[in-house]
């Protein structure tokens, strides 16, 4: 079968957006690849490769590579971006199944979330695991797990309405190895 469509993909190009990022956010402002669904169709494992390896350019914070995070939908992505020796930090923006979430935690993973079952459920999970828990992808970094709270704000697809953020975030500092990162909305 001879497909008439296809992808490809610059890496001079990806690389000179990434920089023009860099240009406009500043000195003290890190920057997320969103690679999510499989980079957008464009192979997450292959932009992925691109975006981490050290470039001269891009290395401008002082870290190994230009990009500081990676922005994945599932867990089953940000797996991938592990096995695949990626160390940087990265979020699931996507919902991650209760029964999952110790996979997350194991593999140094931050979450997205909105709702008060996945925070108990992580808080549970945290209470069995070393609070004296050493990440292995995060150069050593020691501490529970990130969460990143996601507010509803329009698109009415995930997150928490803006006044039940507060709830949320007492319910967090209830537990000792929840650590709230962020804030995100869509």
């Amino acid at each position: 079968m001879t497909y008439r469509t296809w992808i490809e993909v610059s890496r001079v190009a990806l690389l000179h957006n990434v920089q023009e990022f860099f240009a406009l956010i500043g000195e003290s402002t890190r920057l997320m690849a969103v690679v999510k669904s499989n980079a957008y169709g464009h192979c997450i494992a292959e932009v992925t490769k691109i975006l981490n390896a050290p470039q001269p350019p891009l290395n401008i914070r002082g870290g190994e590579s230009g990009v500081i995070w990676f922005g994945v939908d599932s867990l089953d992505e940000a797996l991938t971006l592990r096995n695949a020796g990626i160390t940087q930090p990265i979020l699931t923006l996507g919902y991650v199944p209760l029964d999952r979430l110790s996979e997350a935690v194991e593999h140094d993973v931050r979450l997205t979330v909105y709702n008060r079952e996945t925070i108990e459920q992580l808080g549970k999970i945290q209470t069995e695991i070393n609070p004296s828990f050493t990440s292995p992808y995060d150069k050593g970094r020691k501490g529970g797990v990130k969460l990143h709270l996601k507010l509803e704000t329009g698109t009415n697809r995930q997150g928490l309405l803006p006044e039940h953020a507060l709830e949320l975030c007492k319910l967090i500092q209830q537990y000792p190895n929840l650590q709230l990162e962020g804030i995100s909305s869509h």
